[in-house]
């Protein structure tokens, strides 16, 4: 077996990477399988670290999307039709009901909610929809990404989650 993580930790930043790594360095032959998200030790993860790469994966779609003469071509200067929106946003949240199955969901889009649909749930917004919507919500559509924040105010039953 390889050791991948000291076992005296020192420096864990979450209670959750505690919870996770704890069986592991407790009972090492006892876990069959696991999965990491991050190659990165729970000692070096901070704040400033998780916005920097927040950055580096927003800069990514949009230099592919840069890339693309089509994408480029519907929705150009994506980057500054995000500053533009998140300050718009913050200075005048919206507030919609988006259409859809279930149950309405009244959803406040305001600049700070913008960015975490961006950075927090890449599942409930694929990086291919995010300059789209991005442009739809420049021309005054909304509806994209209130969608997407209002999938997860009603989980399913026997689902869990934390906000």
């Amino acid at each position: 077996m390889v050791d991948l993580w000291p076992r005296k930790q020192s420096g864990t930043k979450t209670i959750v990477t505690d919870l996770a790594l704890t069986p592991l360095h407790r009972h090492p032959r006892g876990i069959r399988s696991g999965a990491i998200d991050s190659a990165v030790p729970p000692q070096i993860v901070s704040l400033p670290w998780t916005w920097d790469s927040a950055r580096e994966g927003i800069g990514a779609i949009f230099a592919a999307c840069e890339a693309q003469p089509r994408c480029r071509s519907r929705s150009p200067h994506l980057a500054r039709t995000l500053t533009q929106q998140v300050r718009r946003l913050e200075a005048n949240p919206l507030t919609v009901r988006p259409p859809g199955g279930g149950s309405p969901v009244r959803v406040v889009l305001d600049g700070g909610t913008l960015v975490n649909l961006l950075v927090a749930d890449g599942v409930a917004r694929p990086a291919v929809d995010v300059p789209a919507a991005l442009d739809a919500l420049a021309h005054g559509n909304p509806q994209r990404l209130a969608q997407v924040d209002a999938a997860g105010a009603t989980p399913a039953i026997g689902e869990f989650a934390t906000d």
